[in-house]
């Protein structure tokens, strides 16, 4: 079993349609994450995009949670729904293509209902059970199993794809690449079981054969 974590990169590759259609700028140090509103926005959803990922379909994903840092203190029931964005290399968001636009994996999304008091500049692990960090899991594996798959992947909450998704006003706030704070950024943590190298069997090889002579003496 091994552990990877990746960063989301610069500062297109996380945030909401709000932030890339007029809400807010794409430099916002916070986005929320959670229900989207009452009446939100096409192709809403909270986004976070990661690059240089050198698993592929050969590794075996276990368990996913992304890892983000409390921007004020705050107590609601929040709803989340994390699934994986269904493309080969994902490319950075835009106001023409924020993460709600995009395709998903809907056969794996980890719904989750939040109750804890989240506190100020504190690093939150979600989801927060193992069963639901699996199904996380099985999203992340289905886009490295696509075929071509490129090293880029992105994950997405509460997506307007998800055809279940839950809208109202529970939400919280947290920090995002531009963020001014040290190792504030997004993170993805995966844990999974390195595949064969190259998808080939050892090589057995045999030990030498000993040759035996026989020396007659006179």
């Amino acid at each position: 079993m091994a552990s990877v974590t990746y960063t989301v990169p610069d500062s297109a590759s996380d945030g909401t349609v709000d932030e890339f259609e007029g809400g807010y700028s794409d430099t916002n140090t916070f986005m929320f994450v959670g229900s989207p509103g009452a009446s939100p926005p096409a192709n809403y959803g909270m986004g976070f995009r990661f690059t240089g990922v050198t698993l592929t379909g050969a590794d075996t994903v276990t368990a996913v949670q992304i890892r983000l840092i409390k921007d004020t203190t705050e107590w609601l029931t929040v709803n989340h729904r994390w699934t994986a964005i269904n493309e080969d290399n994902t490319a950075a968001f835009s106001s023409g293509s924020p993460p709600g636009a995009r395709a998903i994996v809907s056969a794996s999304i980890a719904a989750e209902a939040v109750n804890v008091n989240h506190v100020n500049a504190t690093a939150y692990l979600f989801p927060t059970t193992g069963g639901l960090q699996t199904t996380f899991a099985a999203a992340i594996q289905t886009v490295l199993n696509r075929a071509g798959f490129g090293g880029a992947l992105a994950v997405v909450c509460q997506s307007d794809q998800d055809a279940s998704a839950q809208l109202g006003y529970n939400r919280e706030t947290y920090s995002t690449w531009d963020a001014a704070g040290a190792n504030t950024e997004p993170q993805l943590v995966v844990t999974y079981t390195p595949g064969a190298a190259g998808g080939k069997q050892p090589v057995r090889r045999r030990a030498p054969m000993r040759v035996w002579s026989r020396v007659r003496y006179a």
